[in-house]
């Protein structure tokens, strides 16, 4: 092949090199030790006979399966990339693959070569050929894979315009140039970045990073501005398009809202029991740390810088976490969403968090998950929340949270009784629900290893010096040196489930810890002279609405000479109706509508015996609930079907049928890798089945057995 005076011969040459080794597969090693590699890469970077280049692309193809280093070290990469606007479409697409080949696994010693090649990449990502432009993406995703561990060289390899070039390809809709896996691959390859570079970070933030986000979750565009956006996010479609969405792509997804936000103090993570007070956090971990930044320190300094793109994505975010954690009984989602909120709760600014939260029930939100208690973990993340609430938005939340039962239901944590043993029934089913822990088990043995590795290079690089050449830094110390990390960012984006047999193995101490969590947050918090000033004010509104629904229930159950009059009863319900017509913060809770009596008395008054005052009742409910709409404008309204006091009703009834009833689902168990990793083809081809029981005393038939496939779920039902 070196044969220069002769092309038709390093041609034939070449040809014999690529029939040879698919006619002999193993003798691809001979073919790479007899340095047939420099040589293959040299003619394509000469380009003398473009016949030859090609053929040179074709044995370099067959050769980069098994053996990329070696082609990578040469200057393969280069090579295939430098002149592809030369080559034919067919001859490209060829280039691009072998590029793409190479790119898996690349050692840290080739990291110049690497970073010589990345503008080229990304000319290559706005290539009008859908195969060439995936398999350019499979290069950017490879490349990010092998310096995850290397923040400093991973920051100088990705740019500014391949984040813009990565996000314009995620968006749904714009370009069909890549397909679900890749778009999964770009998705991590944004939250390797964010994790790695607090600068990349907000850099994300200001290219509107949020946009992207919310229309991979949700399939529509965010309202624009920040103007009142809260009550003009639909629950209803937010949470039927999380239904349909594959959950690989939302946990990554999720990945990346929580890999863009500051950790929480000292790293924590409370699923795996950790517990942060804020005020304790805020001091220094040891001496030198008045002369240090952490990584976490410089992050938040950064984003300070971008006020206006965080508060947007605060506002746009923080709800539809919230839509995304009901939408789903997955343990690894809720995990997540809990996560990102913590994250924000503890690092955004107080206006921020105000605006962000005052369109959701949060203090109803977190009340429900202590209440439930569907998992030790999610507990845990509930009171972080409580706390950092307390901590921050003390004179908003304290009242919410006597007024939602919030403290009500962390007194019964902190008063459960440890049972003497551990039913292994019992065990079994805290560790996951049935299905979806045994599904993940088999898999997060290797998520694991990523997440661990990750752990460690975040502690390395916080307790870094904070210079201003930090790019220099010794490489050795991003690196990871451990296999395991007893503190760390657990919830990282190098773990698509996150690793859940470390504290499932030992229930009992998790729930130990919950109730110690429990009893020094009632220590902190209740004993306080303000915090019991709230609770009285609180109590105040409790009694009024247990007053009302004693008239209620006299005038029309409990009927005398001397309590009726003509509008007594539209008296009484305008009344009520005015609880459901205020700010969300001062509206009625659901707690408070089961405490007071309010619900036993509504159902009595309409099913009363007496047909003619039952149905006298319900008209003029509906005369006073329907008539108006509420002057606040609750994030349920929508254009078409604005909030009356009777929707508001509807949905806290709603919320305090999540609170109280538990609908327990256990499907049969599926192998790891169909569980993981199904295809919607796959997923409606399942079979549920359902038994359900009648009471002893109706017509109904004792047992009846209904199967169904689950194509018939795919369209939730509207009540």
């Amino acid at each position: 092949m070196n044969k220069e005076d002769s092309p038709e011969i390093m041609l034939l040459a070449c040809r014999c090199l690529a029939n040879l080794m698919e006619a002999l597969p193993a003798s691809v090693a001979n073919v790479v030790y007899g340095n047939a590699v420099p040589v293959l890469c040299q003619k394509l970077l000469e380009i003398s006979f473009i016949d030859l280049a090609e053929q040179a692309l074709s044995t370099l193809e067959k050769i980069s399966v098994e053996y990329p280093t070696s082609i990578v070290r040469e200057g393969g990469l280069t090579a295939c990339l430098s002149y592809l606007d030369f080559f034919a479409t067919g001859t490209q697409r060829t280039a691009v693959t072998t590029a793409a080949n190479c790119c898996r696994n690349i050692p840290e010693d080739s990291f110049p070569v690497v970073r010589d090649v990345m503008p080229t990449l990304l000319n290559v990502l706005n290539s009008n050929d859908q195969r060439v432009v995936e398999q350019a993406s499979l290069c950017v995703s490879g490349i990010v894979e092998s310096f995850k561990y290397h923040p400093s060289k991973l920051e100088e390899l990705v740019s500014v315009d391949l984040l813009r070039g990565v996000l314009r390809l995620l968006v749904p809709g714009t370009t069909n140039m890549i397909g679900s896996s890749i778009h999964t691959q770009f998705l991590r390859v944004l939250a390797f970045t964010a994790r790695a570079s607090p600068r990349l970070s907000a850099e994300l933030f200001r290219l509107n990073v949020v946009e992207t986000l919310y229309q991979i979750l949700t399939g529509v565009s965010p309202p624009s501005g920040t103007e009142d956006v809260a009550s003009k996010l639909d629950s209803v479609v937010i949470m039927q398009a999380l239904i349909h969405r594959p959950r690989e792509q939302i946990i990554e997804t999720l990945n990346v809202i929580c890999e863009l936000l500051p950790n929480l103090p000292r790293n924590a993570d409370p699923s795996f029991g950790d517990f942060v007070e804020l005020p304790a956090s805020t001091e220094p971990i040891d001496g030198g740390g008045r002369n240090r930044r952490t990584a976490n320190e410089k992050r938040i300094e950064l984003l300070e810088g971008c006020k206006d793109e965080v508060r947007r994505f605060a506002l746009i975010i923080f709800p539809t976490l919230t839509d995304a954690f009901s939408s789903t009984v997955n343990l690894s989602v809720r995990q997540k969403v809990l996560t990102a909120q913590l994250k924000m709760l503890s690092n955004l600014d107080e206006d921020i968090l105000v605006e962000a939260l005052t369109p959701v029930p949060y203090a109803s939100f977190l009340a429900s998950i202590l209440s439930q208690q569907d998992h030790a973990s999610l507990v845990m993340l509930g009171l972080q929340a409580a706390e950092l609430l307390l901590s921050r938005l003390d004179k908003i939340y304290r009242y919410q949270f006597y007024r939602e039962g919030v403290f009500l239901e962390i007194t019964k944590i902190a008063n459960e009784e440890e049972p003497a043993e551990t039913q292994p029934e019992e065990t079994d089913k805290q560790n996951g629900e049935g299905e979806e822990v045994a599904e993940r088990r088999d898999n997060e043995h290797s998520s694991d290893q990523d997440s661990d590795h990750d752990e460690e290079d975040d502690e390395e690089r916080e307790s870094s010096d904070d210079d201003e050449d930090e790019e220099h830094e010794n490489e050795n110390d991003e690196a990871h040196n451990d296999d395991l990390s007893p503190v760390s960012s657990r919830g990282s984006t190098m773990s698509l489930e996150i690793p859940l047999h470390r504290f499932v193995s030992d229930m009992r101490s998790m729930k130990s810890r919950i109730r110690d969590v429990a009893k020094k947050f009632l220590e902190t918090h209740e004993t306080e002279g303000h915090g019991q000033a709230m609770k009285t004010k609180a109590t105040m509104i409790l009694d009024a609405l247990s007053a009302l629904a004693g008239e209620l229930e006299t005038y029309y159950l409990k009927r005398s000479s001397s309590n009726v009059t003509p509008d007594k009863g539209k008296e009484l319900f305008t009344k009520l109706a005015s609880y459901f017509d205020t700010d969300v913060l001062e509206s009625v809770t659901s707690a408070e509508l089961l405490a007071s009596g309010l619900v036993r008395v509504l159902l009595e008054i309409f099913s009363n015996p007496d047909e003619e005052l039952a149905r006298s009742a319900q008209s003029t409910f509906l005369e006073v609930f329907m008539a108006y709409t509420v002057k606040s404008r609750p994030k349920t309204a929508t254009a078409e079907s604005p909030a009356t006091p009777f929707s508001v009703m509807i949905h806290k009834l709603q919320d305090l049928l999540s609170r109280s009833e538990h609908f327990e689902v256990i499907t049969v168990h599926h192998n790891t890798f169909d569980g993981n990793h199904s295809s919607p083809a796959s997923m409606l081809g399942k079979q549920i089945r359902l038994r359900l029981v009648a009471d002893e005393e109706s017509d109904i038939p004792a047992h009846t057995e209904i199967s169904w496939c689950r194509s018939m779920l795919s369209r939730p039902s509207s009540l």
